[in-house]
């Protein structure tokens, strides 16, 4: 399934590309990735998900490793290794009972910077996470890669002092948990 925003200078290119060789396109009026993430989500069909970013990498045969990770498992969070963060999870992969519950992956409040805080504190607090670390889901941010940051990584910048102040309110409340 991907996600596009329709004013993505782009979007024409993307659904050439993608139309064909994913199940489901949509495209909505997002304001950043937590937006397309949510939108996503609430037609998507299945019952594990994974939420792959454009700095996100997937290892190879990485279906087949994760639905052998997820045997078992019921209304989680898992936590992979991502190259970069040891308890924060940029890249969530879940079930659909962890999803029902709130009816968001991101709090909708969020721009974009701190929305996976909040995830990952709520998961932990609800002690639904499942820690992977022999799966390797590279984060391939640029400060890794060595690269400049793009367009895209400068807008979400912009999102830092709204998500910080969100995050600090949401904390106080104890997210509403």
């Amino acid at each position: 399934m991907v996600s596009l925003d329709r004013d993505d200078i782009e979007l024409e290119q993307y659904v050439d590309r993608y139309s064909e060789s994913f199940a489901v396109l949509t495209v909505n009026e997002n304001r950043s990735a937590v937006d397309a993430i949510n939108n996503a989500m609430k037609i998507a069909p299945g019952d594990i998900f994974i939420t792959v970013s454009d700095d996100t990498d997937c290892p190879m045969n990485w279906a087949v490793k994760l639905e052998a990770a997820c045997k078992g498992l019921h209304d989680f969070v898992m936590k992979t290794t991502d190259g970069i963060q040891r308890k924060m999870i940029t890249m969530p992969i879940f079930d659909r009972v962890y999803y029902n519950r709130d009816g968001y992956v991101y709090n909708p409040e969020y721009k974009h910077l701190f929305a996976d805080a909040e995830y990952s504190d709520v998961a932990y607090k609800r002690k639904r996470v499942v820690k992977k670390y022999g799966l390797r889901f590279p984060h391939n941010h640029y400060s890794k890669t060595g690269q400049k940051p793009d367009a895209i990584h400068l807008r979400n910048e912009e999102t830092k002092v709204q998500g910080r102040e969100v995050y600090m309110r949401r904390q106080k409340i104890n997210f509403g948990l």
